[in-house]
């Protein structure tokens, strides 16, 4: 029987491991309720556009474009976990 609880996890620390070396910040910093623009981790389009391909090349899947798409989707580092989650959890596909 697989456990699927860490999971969640796991991928937390991962898209917070990714957005800390991208900013090069320490990871402490990256919490879940940091927010991802200017009044939390000052990430521009194409910050988010690059988190976006480092994302989807690390956990092999596809998601939606944090730019392109309704960027007040993407808000915070546990929208992207969530995201990212959601979307490992169903086999790659968001």
């Amino acid at each position: 029987m697989s456990h699927s609880s860490p999971l969640p996890d796991a991928v937390a620390i991962e898209v917070r491991r990714i957005i800390a070396h991208s900013l090069r910040i320490p990871l402490e910093e990256v919490t879940l309720e940091k927010r991802l623009d200017a009044a939390g981790l000052g990430l521009d389009s194409l910050g988010l556009i690059k988190l976006n391909v480092e994302i989807e090349e690390r956990f092999d899947i596809a998601i939606p474009d944090f730019v392109a798409d309704d960027p007040s989707q993407m808000r915070s580092v546990g929208d992207v976990v969530a995201l990212v989650a959601g979307c490992v959890a169903k086999g790659g596909v968001s």
